[in-house]
């Protein structure tokens, strides 16, 4: 679990431990709502760097699988072959593809999902922390130009991915 020193959270190293959470395999099982509520890891923005760190050490995985010919591993997470998926595809809550961006009254496009959720327990942005308390200020508005490119990107590429 050197990737929680390479990110300077050694912090957390006691409740890895204690969740038995030793292996790299476990880690990369690990998702925000287990890091949030079976690990207690606070705040959200260590638990968002954990995730991110994770999906880089997956990604690491993925390619040397790729590079010892593994074809199992060609076409899971967020890579086919060599060509990644942008990040601005990704919704910065959960870190994976979205298939109905929306953009919220931060100015940032997310998941729909995700935000709906991260709305119903937060009044702030989850990505500029600033104030979201006033009415209205949870609405959204679909990002469709966003939708097409991603779903664009996604056929030219073969992905097999579902867009809604």
């Amino acid at each position: 679990l050197g990737f929680l020193k390479e990110i300077g959270l050694v912090t957390h190293l006691p409740c890895f431990s204690e969740c038995k959470v030793d292996t790299l395999d476990k880690a990369l099982a690990l998702t925000e709502d287990t890091l949030r509520y079976q690990m207690k890891v606070e705040p959200l923005g260590d638990r968002l760097r954990i995730i991110a760190a994770l999906n880089r050490l997956e990604e690491e995985v993925l390619k040397g699988a790729e590079s010892e010919g593994n074809a199992a591993g060609s076409e899971a997470g967020r890579r086919d072959g060599d060509t990644a998926v942008p990040d601005w595809f990704l919704c910065p809550i959960t870190f994976e593809v979205m298939t109905d961006p929306v953009v919220a009254m931060d100015g940032h496009t997310y998941e729909r999902d995700a935000l709906m959720q991260w709305f119903d327990g937060h009044d702030r942005s989850p990505k500029t922390n600033e104030s979201l308390s006033e009415p209205g200020d949870k609405r959204v508005v679909p990002n469709h130009v966003m939708r097409s490119q991603i779903v664009e990107f996604m056929e030219l590429r073969g992905f097999k991915r579902e867009i809604v």
